[in-house]
């Protein structure tokens, strides 16, 4: 029930966001075609896991910060459609196991490794929950980066502006055996800055 409501979400969605603001999707290759895998995007709106669950052709579970819950009705809402909380400036332990169950099964994942949402053009340091995860799970990591979202929908706003938004997708990185944390989130750092250059 919860994958079919997914699917209704993300067409509706899907055919907003391409309309209106003329959504380019790119490196879709990119994504595995089955088994678990972690989407590491780039954030800069509260538009963005809308915008990334959309270019994706595979459905995502997600972490989302525990105060969007508060809202009984939004807090459902994104519940339905497989958000895991997450206690901000926290690893969360909970959440991160929870996240294994997840990759465990097969899924995939989405989770916004700067932690919190910065400007556009600048990669904020990456925190370790997603090198923890993908080095315990042993999956591998698509880079992904958003443009366009924070004018289509900055903090603050409540409204979408007809903005463009461009999603794009890097090759998956896969975990070494008896790599660090650090080393892996250089690595994820560098894919990320090769996104950013692109044109």
């Amino acid at each position: 029930m919860r994958a079919l409501f997914y699917s209704f979400c993300k067409l509706f969605t899907w055919a907003f966001l391409k309309l209106y603001n003329g959504l380019e999707v790119r490196g879709v290759e990119h994504i595995p075609k089955s088994g678990p895998f972690l989407l590491a995007s780039t954030h800069h709106s509260n538009l963005d896991p809308v915008a990334v669950g959309s270019a994706c052709p595979r459905r995502l579970r997600f972490l989302a910060k525990r105060e969007l819950f508060s809202n009984r009705a939004f807090g459902w809402l994104i519940s339905a459609l497989g958000a895991i909380p997450l206690p901000r400036g926290e690893v969360g332990m909970a959440a991160m196991k929870e996240a294994l169950k997840v990759l465990s099964r097969g899924e995939g994942l989405l989770i916004f490794p700067e932690g919190t949402r910065g400007p556009e053009g600048a990669i904020r340091p990456l925190q370790e929950g997603v090198a923890f995860l993908a080095l315990k799970a042993s999956v591998p990591v698509v880079p992904c980066l958003i443009r366009g979202s924070s004018f289509a929908m900055p903090r603050g706003s409540s409204f979408v502006r007809p903005c463009r938004i461009r999603v794009l997708f890097g090759k998956p990185l896969y975990p070494v055996e008896g790599e660090s944390r650090s080393s892996f989130l250089y690595r994820l750092r560098c894919a990320l800055e090769e996104l950013l250059a692109m044109p």
